[in-house]
């Protein structure tokens, strides 16, 4: 089965999955956002895998969950040192 946290991060991500799709318009004007907003969507994609598992095919929907949060990590990581080159401050 699945614990009670996974569910609520389920329904945490849903309320952002809504927020960026009604705020799109405003947020892409950011530079390089869709490597931010495929980092949140595949994060999102990890937290539907870990309620799957608690019912099918458990190792592979918990394979899923884990290369999901691999790619997700990989694509905020590459959005924040874009970002930090592309800043106007400099450290």
């Amino acid at each position: 089965m699945f614990s009670e946290n996974e569910v609520v991060m389920f329904f945490i991500a849903i309320g952002v999955v809504i927020v960026c799709v009604r705020y799109y318009p405003k947020i892409k004007k950011t530079k390089d956002v869709k490597l931010l907003l495929w980092g949140f969507f595949v994060f999102f994609a990890a937290c539907n895998f870990t309620i799957i598992e608690g019912f099918i095919f458990p190792r592979f929907f918990n394979l899923l969950e884990h290369l999901s949060y691999l790619i997700s990590s990989i694509c905020i990581a590459i959005w924040c040192y874009k970002a930090g080159l592309n800043s106007k401050s400099k450290i």
